[in-house]
């Protein structure tokens, strides 16, 4: 590995979120530390507002779309995923789902996307997405690089006072 900025990426990606309550530097193991998350998935809804177009996610769809959502985050090793009334200091992300009929029975599915800080006496916005797509995965893995983005940035020192 000779090339200084894959090098370089590697090491900020590997760093943390030290800004979020967790240590930048790694244990004594050697294992990255671990990072709090809460994922909730919600409807929209109900229906929409009568300005919208958009519907509301079936149970079962919202519900699948849940589990996809918490195996974008459970697939990258220093994440442990709590539950959303969690007191502990924790990252969460809340994302808000509709769908829009798009022909032959399909449908555009849009999220609205919250990623922040939840602290026992406030949560703190850190970034906010809205993203479109043709499915439900493509909708979580979108999620997923959203927050893996954000912890690069965090390395780079690109969200510090």
């Amino acid at each position: 590995m000779n090339n200084p900025a894959l090098r370089a990426l590697i090491v900020c990606c590997s760093l943390g979120l030290a800004p979020f309550g967790v240590a930048a530097q790694q244990t004594p193991e050697n294992k990255p530390p671990t990072i709090l998350l809460s994922v909730h998935a919600e409807n929209e809804g109900p229906n929409g507002l009568w300005v919208q177009a958009g519907k509301d996610l079936s149970a079962t769809e919202l519900d699948t779309f849940q589990r996809l959502l918490e195996n974008s985050f459970t697939a990258m090793k220093d994440i442990r995923l709590v539950e959303v009334e969690n007191k502990r200091d924790h990252v969460e992300v809340i994302v808000s789902l509709t769908k829009v009929r798009r022909g032959n029975g399909t449908w555009w599915y849009a999220a609205s996307s919250v990623i922040g800080l939840a602290t026992p006496k406030t949560d703190e916005f850190v970034t906010h997405n809205c993203i479109v797509g043709e499915d439900l995965q493509t909708i979580a893995k979108a999620i997923g690089f959203s927050f893996a983005s954000i912890r690069l940035r965090i390395a780079l020192g690109a969200l510090s006072n």
